[in-house]
């Protein structure tokens, strides 16, 4: 085909697309309308640098993302009913820096409400896959992505003005290809072979060369007529412009040097290391296939280098011409090896030396992104993964940026480990939960810990396995105020609560009644009912008998006082002496008797021994004195009667 009829072909194109790509402020929809999609929302450009965008459906709503230089990324939602806008503005007013900006506007489309549910309880049972894929086959879900992305950019502080796609150099007329979405040929060749004999086409065939009108051959070299060269091409006049005419070649092609493609190829161009140059304002490289059966592949394929359209965007990618997708693209300016596969297949992002089989590297927290845009009837959801010198961290971005999981640099081996039951082990360090709820056994916790079971082993389970023997504390209840755990048994509904009261006494009540048992600071302990110890025979062993009468004796040494506790008088209300008390010193008692766990206290049961014991020996005392009283009493009447007898004689 003649570079004219290619241009002029350029040119149609270019007016069939470039019309609606450039309502506004050049947006690059141009690639939006090559790729064959149903566009979300037609772009129009306002007053004070502002785009807007007219949808073309009725969304739930629209999420409107925008990047450029530097670290710039925009994004903002708009709800059913608000038009998605964007001032090209810093939050200073003042214009954003110059250069070429990416826009995303994604559509979350409206579902019903009993559809989302549905889609909900998919999801916790795993089957969420099927369901939707029944959905959309059944037409309840929307098919698609309800995407469309597009470029714009700013000029000396401004929108750059729309216009339309750029003309070819070689061309003064016609139209262009912006989108590159004709086929170069498709109008002359309609079977898509690229293979046309025209009028005034020379076709090159082994062993001769075909020139002239279709069919005329002249064999070997051809000689130059009127109009023509030394054979290899033909040049003819067709009307007043003149006509270079198409070559075919009906053999292999060899050339022993570099070739150039494109309008703007000159005589003399300097190659350097370049073996095949492609050089025109429009360029694209066509993969046609021709096969025709439905047991071969027959996709079509294209490379592209930038937009046409005035302010479009400047990249290199892969084009899905059959769908019409741009499904690989390199923006220019993107940094040295911002994507690298090496000979292992490891591939590095950021970076040429890549050790697994995906390496991140960047000086700035490197991470990824997870983003469910909610276009395919699932509810939008942006996960972050990152690292940097402070943590590695998951970031809820759809809910406010919060970070729900984060590991500290140094952390060691085998901190947090999900063992293959499901069972979870913090086995290092603390288990930090500042803001949510966490369920173990549950997935909705009704509070920060939440631990449930249904199979008769639910336990919680506080360890420290250190050899080293010390005291631990190993469970702590903090609050600004009393504090207070409650046990219930569920069957019955009764509960016991344990509390921490302001005041500083502990106690213990049962469904929320009195305080059957209360321990102050001071020590002192309340109880409603009676205190027991054990003294079971069967709990107790190195039996000895007791001599009630020397303990009486050692009792008595025992020096017994008036006294208060220390603590008493600290713990006293209003201004109170502190309680008055009786008994012996536990060093004495100790020292008596040599009983107890040391010579601080006096248990109860070893001061009620001590005093019934005493009280045996006493009673032993008691018994001989009584004997003893009634012998001298039948003594003294035997006497008082032999004195009467006396008398009386």
């Amino acid at each position: 085909m003649s570079r004219m009829n290619k241009g002029r072909l350029r040119q149609r194109s270019a007016h069939r697309h470039g019309a609606w790509a450039l309502l506004a402020l050049c947006l690059v929809v141009g690639s939006l309308a090559a790729q064959g999609r149903q566009p979300v929302a037609t772009e129009h450009l306002g007053p004070g640098s502002v785009v807007w965008w007219q949808p073309k459906g009725d969304y739930e709503r629209l999420v409107l993302t925008v990047s450029g230089p530097g670290e710039i990324d925009l994004r903002h939602v708009f709800e059913h009913g608000v038009a998605p806008s964007f001032q090209a503005v810093d939050h200073s007013g003042n214009p954003l820096p110059d250069g070429s900006y990416v826009y995303e506007l994604s559509a979350v489309p409206n579902i019903e409400p009993a559809v989302r549910e549905l889609l909900l309880a998919a999801r916790e049972s795993g089957e969420d896959r099927p369901v939707a894929q029944h959905l959309r086959a059944t037409g309840v879900l929307p098919t698609g992505d309800f995407v469309q992305s597009g470029h714009f950019r700013m000029l000396d502080g401004g929108l750059v003005t729309a216009g339309i796609a750029e003309p070819s150099h070689a061309s003064s007329a016609g139209d262009q290809d912006p989108g590159g979405t004709s086929d170069p040929g498709s109008q002359d060749d309609p079977a898509g072979s690229g293979l046309h004999a025209g009028d005034h086409d020379t076709v090159f065939a082994s062993g001769g060369a075909y020139t002239g009108a279709a069919g005329s051959h002249a064999g070997g070299s051809a000689s130059a007529g009127p109009g023509e060269t030394d054979g290899s091409k033909r040049v003819t006049t067709q009307g007043p412009a003149p006509v270079i005419p198409d070559q075919v070649f009906l053999d292999d092609l060899i050339i022993d040097g570099s070739a150039c493609f494109g309008l703007d190829c000159v005589n003399g161009y300097s190659f350097g290391f370049d073996t095949v140059v492609l050089t025109e304002n429009n360029l694209r490289i066509a993969f046609k296939d021709t096969s025709n059966t439905s047991q071969f592949p027959s996709n079509d394929w294209g490379l592209q280098a930038n937009d046409s359209a005035n302010g479009g965007g400047n990249y290199f990618s892969i084009v899905d011409r059959d769908a019409n997708n741009h499904v690989f693209k390199v923006e220019a300016g993107a940094p040295h090896n911002a994507l690298y596969v090496d000979d292992n297949g490891d591939v590095g992002v950021g970076t040429a030396t890549p050790v697994l089989e995906m390496h991140v590297s960047d000086g700035d927290t490197p991470g990824t992104r997870l983003e469910q845009n909610g276009s395919q009837g699932w509810p939008p959801q942006t996960w972050d993964v990152a690292g940097n010198e402070t943590s590695f961290f998951i970031r809820d971005v759809s809910n406010g940026s919060t970070l729900p999981f984060r590991i500290k640099p140094g952390a060691s081996s085998n901190s947090l480990v999900v063992e293959s039951d499901s069972s979870v082990e913090v086995n290092q360090g603390n288990l930090l939960v500042p803001t949510t709820n966490v369920g173990i056994g549950t997935v909705a916790p009704t509070e920060r810990l939440h631990v449930s079971g249904d199979d008769g082993t639910t336990v919680a389970l506080i360890e420290e396995t250190d050899p080293t023997v010390v005291i631990r504390n190993l469970l702590a209840l903090n609050n600004t105020g009393g504090v207070s755990m409650i046990m219930t048994n569920t069957d019955s509904g009764n509960f016991w609560q344990m509390q921490h009261l302001t005041g500083g006494n502990f106690r213990l009540s049962m469904n929320a009644g009195g305080n059957q048992f209360v321990l102050d600071g001071a020590g002192n302990l309340d109880i409603t009912g009676t205190l027991t110890q054990m003294s079971d025979v069967n709990a107790k062993r190195d039996f000895e008998s007791v001599d009630g009468r020397a303990v009486l004796e050692q009792l008595v040494e025992v020096p017994i006082t008036r006294w208060s506790y220390k603590a008493d008088e600290d713990h006293a209300d209003d201004g109170e002496h502190a309680p008055r008390h009786m008994g012996p010193m536990a060093q004495d008692f100790h020292a008596s008797f040599g009983l107890g766990a040391d010579e601080r206290g006096i248990s109860s049961l070893d001061a009620n021994g001590v005093t019934i014991a005493a009280v045996q020996g006493l009673y032993e005392v008691v018994q001989e004195k009584d004997a003893r009283i009634q012998a001298l009493e039948a003594r003294l009447v035997a006497l008082e009667a032999a004195l009467t007898d006396s008398a009386q004689r």
